[in-house]
Formats: structure tokens, C-alpha cells, sequence
């Protein structure tokens, strides 16, 4: 195991905080903190280090990686790998259906794969059949068809079933997500008191099985400082969803020059409010322009961030800087890359541009800085 072997979840004893709220009603998240000060006295803490890499496992082991001219053995693929470059958690995706690219066997398959490898992992838990992300709030044809309080019933018991079918094959998770970016809602619903109501089943289902469970509270939208307070806080102080850490998605190509400033604003004003740490479930940035044609270049566009540049360096800046910053900060807990070996264009869906690995399976400088998230190191 690299330098981080246990999940310390937020506490008050763990971490002290003094916070200054000048606007007494963002107590209640209705409001952005333009006006607050922190200051934080901090103990050492374990830092998430994390990739999202679901592919390899399913359809990548027919390529060959390379790291500075050496041939990666493909049985350290992708976890042992990662490990040795500083990585000491896994996010894994288990979706209600049965599509391999996310079903029960795939998340298996990689919870075993980590755990060997040493590293923690997080469950995601989608409450739906395939994909489910920010715009979308599909709901798995198992709840779909339910009125609302026979749907929180049925998730309920579908998590609790889910976390005791992986405990009997010996695998238990040190996070939990329920949904994944809900920003529009999770399991069809929409309104937060709704939502609120969902996760809350959910977490009662997955803690009958795991009573220590902690849970991530995941949306996509880190550009919006404001709203992010709105939401984490109304989700805690006003709808009494217990999570543990506030969690956002991270994809600065689409967000413009300042957007790494508009990141480290979010999470802080998230922190100061909840005293809840924030983790960054998910983020990538490309290491040259994005086609248009394909679906990354026309949904983000290519808007690099100042000092930046979408060239192989830039990228590995960019990843080390996150990093550093996140080791530094007392409101980030962790950070993870998302699917850093799916070096593919083919498709609408291609994501070399993104990915650690370039076409050709070698390791772009990007891999080297994931280190700066495993040791206190300075860029």
C-alpha cells in the first residue's frame, strides 16, 4: 500500500475548523460565501489519490503499454501499475443492468483487482441500468414504474442486497457513492426533497450490511460555486442527508481560463459551510486539441486553462499542481482521474486525448505526476 492505507472520513476530531460565516443565511446554503473566513489547523491525513479506470480489466488487455520505453507487464494492469505511481484508491462503477461495461461482475472483477493491489476503493452504486450523468436522471426498470414511496422501499433494499452480495464474495468498500453526478435528480426523481429521500433509503439499505459506511455526495457542476453551496448545504442542513463528503466532477477544457481558480473557490466555500471535506470524483484534461467532430470537442469545446497549454507538459502541470494543492488544502480529501488508460479515437465516444496513455499505449509525462497526490512534494 502506498503512503495512504485507511479512509479517515471527516470528524471534528480529526479536524478542527474555525469558520467565520459574514453571511449568517449560507448557514442554511442559500447563499454563495463570498464573504467567509477559514482558518483550519490540520493533522496529517490520508489523501485519495485515485484513478476511474472500469476498461482495462474489460477490454484493454489486448494492447500493450509502454512507460519510458519498458513494456508494462500487462498483470500489473491497470492497478499494481498505478500503485507504484502514487495511487492508493480505486473508483469503481456498478450499475443496476446488466451491461458489461458497468454491471455487477465488471465491478467485481475490479474491486478484487485493487484490493490485490492495495490500494481502497469506492463503490458507486447507480440506481440505474447504464449511464446515468449530470443532464440524465434514468431511473433501472426495477424502480422505474414505482410511485415514489415504494421506490425508496425498493432502492433501499436493492442497496442493502447489493452490498451483502459483495460482502459474501469478501469485499467490502471503504466509500460509497449513491448516483453519479445527480445534479438533474437520481432514480427519476428531481426535486431535492425527493432526492434526499432516495439517498437516505439508500444509505439505510447499504449501512443494514456495513453500519460504518461512508458516503460520497456526488454532482458535476464545480464551475458554479453558488449553486454547489445551495445544493450541499440544503442536502445536509435542511433534507438531513448524512454524507460524509461533498464531491464534484471536474473538466476544466470545457470551463475556461480561470477555471482551476473557480475550482479551488468551490471547494473551499463547500468546506467552510458543511465541514464536510470535498473530493473530486471524477476530472481529466486533454494534452492536445480535442476534434470537434467528436463528442468531448462539441460538448467542451477547447478552452485551456491559463498557464495550461493542451501539449503533453501542460497536462502533466496541470495534474501535478491539482495535486499538490489538494495535499495542501484542508477542504479537498481527494482527487480521481477518469479512465487514465482509455487511449482510443475510434468513435464519437474517443478519449486519448484525455488519457495518460497516447495512441500507441506509451505513458504521456502525466503519469509521473500522479506522485504529487502520494508524497508531500512540491511542484
Amino acid at each position: 500500500m502506498m503512503l495512504a492505507d485507511a479512509v479517515v472520513p471527516w470528524n471534528p476530531t480529526y479536524r478542527e475548523a474555525t469558520v467565520t460565516i459574514l453571511r449568517p443565511l449560507a448557514l442554511l446554503g442559500l447563499l454563495p460565501l463570498a464573504g467567509v473566513a477559514v482558518s483550519c489547523s490540520t493533522s496529517a491525513r490520508p489523501f485519495l489519490n485515485g484513478i476511474d479506470e472500469n476498461y482495462y480489466l474489460l477490454e484493454g488487455r489486448a494492447k500493450t503499454y509502454t512507460d519510458h520505453g519498458r513494456l508494462i507487464p500487462p498483470e500489473d494492469l491497470p492497478y499494481r501499475y498505478f500503485a507504484a505511481k502514487g495511487v492508493n484508491f480505486a473508483r469503481i462503477r456498478c450499475w443496476v443492468g446488466e451491461n458489461k461495461q458497468g454491471n455487477y461482475q465488471n465491478a467485481l472483477t475490479n474491486a478484487r483487482a485493487a484490493r490485490d493491489a492495495g490500494l481502497k476503493t469506492l463503490l458507486v452504486i447507480f440506481l440505474s441500468d447504464g449511464w446515468s450523468a449530470y443532464k440524465e436522471n434514468d431511473a433501472a426498470a426495477i424502480f422505474k414504474d414505482l410511485p415514489y414511496e415504494q421506490r425508496k422501499t425498493a432502492v433501499r433494499d436493492y442497496c442493502r442486497d447489493l452490498a451483502r452480495r459483495f460482502e459474501r464474495e469478501g469485499v467490502r468498500f471503504d466509500l460509497y457513492a449513491v448516483g453519479n453526478e445527480i445534479d438533474a435528480g437520481i432514480c427519476g426523481e428531481s426535486t431535492r426533497a425527493h432526492v434526499a429521500g432516495i439517498l437516505n433509503a439508500a444509505y439505510q439499505g447499504v449501512r443494514q450490511v456495513d453500519p460504518r459506511a461512508r458516503f460520497v455526495l456526488h454532482v458535476a457542476r464545480s464551475g458554479r460555486p453558488a449553486w454547489l453551496c445551495s445544493y450541499f448545504g440544503s442536502m445536509l442542513n435542511r433534507y438531513g442527508v448524512a454524507y460524509d463528503y461533498a464531491s464534484v466532477s471536474f473538466y476544466p477544457i470545457g470551463m475556461g481560463g480561470k477555471a482551476f481558480d473557480l475550482l479551488k473557490r468551490a471547494i473551499e466555500d463547500i468546506y467552510a459551510l458543511t465541514n464536510r471535506p470535498v473530493i473530486i470524483s471524477e476530472w481529466a484534461y486533454p494534452d492536445s486539441y480535442v476534434p470537434t467532430d467528436r463528442h468531448w470537442g462539441a460538448t467542451w469545446g477547447n478552452h485551456p486553462v491559463d498557464g495550461y497549454p493542451q501539449t503533453p507538459q501542460g497536462q502533466a502541470n496541470l495534474v501535478r499542481d491539482l495535486l499538490a494543492w489538494g495535499r495542501r488544502s484542508p477542504a479537498l480529501a481527494g482527487v480521481f482521474y477518469w479512465s487514465p488508460m482509455l487511449n482510443t479515437d475510434e468513435g464519437l465516444w474517443g478519449w486519448v486525448w484525455f488519457s495518460l496513455f497516447d495512441l500507441e499505449g506509451k505513458a504521456k509525462p502525466a503519469v509521473d505526476s500522479l506522485r504529487y497526490g502520494a508524497a508531500g512534494l512540491r511542484p
